[in-house]
């Protein structure tokens, strides 16, 4: 688990299923983002990926204003997990992807990134506001 900033840590589904470190690290919930995200990437519609991001991005921004301590996790915890992430840190602190995306390698450094992936949220970002 490694912590992104004061709120939000990335994680894997080994991290979220260790109680004991869980509340060493006094984290109040859990966002598993594989509901985001189908297994065949295929098969699943840009759009509600994107809509689904964009969720779970608005809902750690709100518990990040709370205080609260939330672990981000997938299975592995090194694609879609900081892909969700960078989102949310790109929001918070109104950074570009890149830039976000740069900070979350910093402190996550398996992170393996889709840069297809933030091409397709930044068509989903202009269709939306059209």
């Amino acid at each position: 688990m490694n912590w992104v900033d004061d709120c939000v840590a990335i994680g894997n589904l080994v991290d979220a299923n260790n109680v004991d470190m869980l509340r060493k690290e006094n984290i109040d919930l859990i966002i598993d983002v594989r509901t985001a995200f189908d297994f065949d990437f295929s098969e699943m519609s840009h759009t509600l990926i994107c809509e689904r991001a964009t969720k779970i991005t608005i809902l750690l921004a709100a518990l990040s204003s709370l205080k609260a301590k939330v672990l981000v996790h997938c299975l592995e915890g090194i694609d879609r997990t900081p892909f969700i992430v960078m989102l949310y840190i790109a929001q918070k602190n109104s950074m570009t992807f890149k830039d976000a995306y740069e900070l979350v390698k910093q402190k996550n450094p398996a992170t393996r990134f889709h840069w297809n992936w933030v091409e397709d949220y930044e068509d989903f970002l202009l269709d939306s506001k059209k």
